[in-house]
């Protein structure tokens, strides 16, 4: 087969959509197939050496780069359509868009992963702007595309309830991976490193994802507040702003004089060892997420040791399964029981651990990319 990869978000994405593009591209150079693969980069600013070193010296990856600005490519491929991507790579079997750009295609079978559709199903939790900007594209893509991966069965679901003309042969179900990087580490390192990068010698509780309105971050302060007082040495540690951290929950912080016990960390790049020393440091991590089409620190914590509480909607039941704690996200004084049932019960803590380890085990990367080029395969012998 001859396969192009849409590689730009592994230059210009960010968070998940960067670490699928990276890691979905290494698995397959790492894997001895015959297949032709192009890796399609569109950025005008930054560097590709992300996929650079993941490609280099293999006979059969290349790589086409399109610097012109995305401010001119993307309104070109969404409005004009043009130029259709194998005008740019050469005539392929497969294009496959692996983050949230929409190029054409002419004649290659066009596959979209659909990373969650969160702005569809509760855009009331979301930027409005980003919203309608998301959903037009989303409607766009559900025309243009071929096929689907989906990255849960929820996502699968959902989509499939909006868009009820698409077939649902055309859509699979392959969840992400997470990375060898999130594993177990020697208590003494972990003491050390976070006593000198972050400063952290109490015991804490631990959140992962983005500082925004859909983690229900104001869910887990409050559910938080709850244990403050039979817990007196405990500290809530939240990673993920972009810039600065939210107004509105440093004003609940401070309403609920938990300043000096609640800290916000800025977001950590994935290629740091940073974030697998806060997982391994917490006494448990917590996620009660709204919506999510797809959640990997809840994984990245289970491949850690660490115990999580996560929320019973959306994805996350199937994400976890039973190798976690579920609450209804909306009512915080079940949150902090949870929380409060993992920090009094050792054994129950134990039982989570041991459940997460075994559970985390089964999603790699090697195994996302063996399900995608099935999918590939499927997709060939279909037509």
């Amino acid at each position: 087969m001859k396969i192009i990869l849409d590689g730009s978000d592994a230059v210009v994405g960010t968070r998940a959509i960067r670490r699928y593009t990276i890691n979905l591209i290494n698995e397959f150079s790492l894997a001895d197939r015959q297949d032709q693969f192009k890796v399609f980069l569109n950025y005008f600013r930054g560097n590709s050496a992300a996929i650079d070193c993941k490609i280099k010296h293999k006979k059969n990856f290349s790589k086409i780069w399109y610097p012109l600005p995305r401010h001119f490519s993307l309104p070109l491929w969404d409005r004009l359509k043009f130029p259709a991507i194998d005008l740019l790579t050469g005539r392929a079997d497969i294009f496959h868009a692996l983050g949230d750009d929409c190029p054409p295609v002419k004649q290659a079978k066009y596959i979209l992963t659909l990373h969650g559709i969160s702005y569809m199903i509760r855009p009331d939790l979301i930027n409005q702007t980003y919203v309608r900007k998301k959903q037009m594209w989303l409607r766009t893509m559900a025309r243009r595309a071929d096929y689907f991966i989906s990255v849960s069965e929820n996502t699968r679901l959902e989509f499939l309830e909006l868009f009820s003309f698409i077939d649902p042969k055309r859509i699979a179900v392959i969840p992400l991976g997470i990375g060898s990087e999130f594993r177990i580490i020697e208590k003494e390192q972990v003491r050390e490193s976070l006593c000198r990068r972050f400063r952290v010698v109490r015991p804490y509780i631990l959140y992962v994802g983005g500082i925004e309105l859909r983690k229900n971050i104001e869910g887990i302060i409050r559910g938080f507040s709850l244990l403050s007082n039979q817990y007196p040495d405990l500290d809530l540690i939240l990673v993920g702003y972009e810039n600065e951290p939210p107004l509105d929950i440093l004003k609940l912080i401070a309403s609920l004089k938990l300043g000096n016990r609640i800290r916000i960390i800025k977001y950590i790049a994935q290629e740091s060892n940073d974030l697998p020393i806060l997982y391994n440091g917490a006494e448990c991590f917590i996620f009660p997420s709204f919506t999510e089409g797809w959640a990997s620190p809840p994984l990245e914590a289970m491949a850690c040791g660490t115990a999580v509480v996560t929320s019973n909607v959306s994805s996350l039941p199937e994400t976890v399964e039973n190798a976690a704690l579920l609450v209804n996200p909306k009512n915080y004084e079940e949150i902090g029981s949870a929380l409060s049932r993992l920090l009094s019960d050792n054994e129950l803590r134990e039982t989570m651990k041991q459940r997460g380890l075994k559970h985390a085990a089964k999603f790699t990367w090697k195994r996302c990319a063996e399900k995608t080029y099935a999918f590939y395969e499927y997709i060939m012998k279909s037509e």
